[in-house]
């Protein structure tokens, strides 16, 4: 991988980092449309609220990736699997620039 594609993965990683933050800074707040009955809005609340809390999470698991790939970015080691150390796929890395594996990795990962 050439310095220009490393610039431009850095330049994307660093644009999803600072919008995932806004999303998740987003997040924290629950809203209700004004027209929920009194008598629903506990359970809208709640069940608001666990959509959001989900929401969240998953972002925050996407941002933690994406810090993670800044981080090889900067130690030299993007574009190799963590696991095998093999290369991962010029593909794979457009259409998920954070990804720690390459495919059979991540694979054997979701597998257990």
């Amino acid at each position: 991988m050439n310095s220009t594609d490393l610039q431009r993965f850095r330049t994307r990683l660093l644009a999803d980092r600072q919008r995932l933050a806004s999303s998740i800074e987003r997040m924290s707040e629950v809203v209700l449309t004004d027209d929920v009955p009194p008598e629903e809005h506990d359970r809208k609340v709640s069940e608001a609220a666990t959509k959001e809390l989900v929401l969240e999470r998953s972002e925050e698991k996407i941002r933690r990736q994406v810090v993670d790939a800044l981080q090889r970015l900067d130690q030299g080691t993007f574009g190799k699997c963590v696991q095998c150390g093999g290369a991962i796929s010029g593909e794979r890395l457009e259409a998920v620039p954070y990804t720690p594996y390459c495919i059979a990795c991540e694979q054997a990962v979701e597998a257990g």
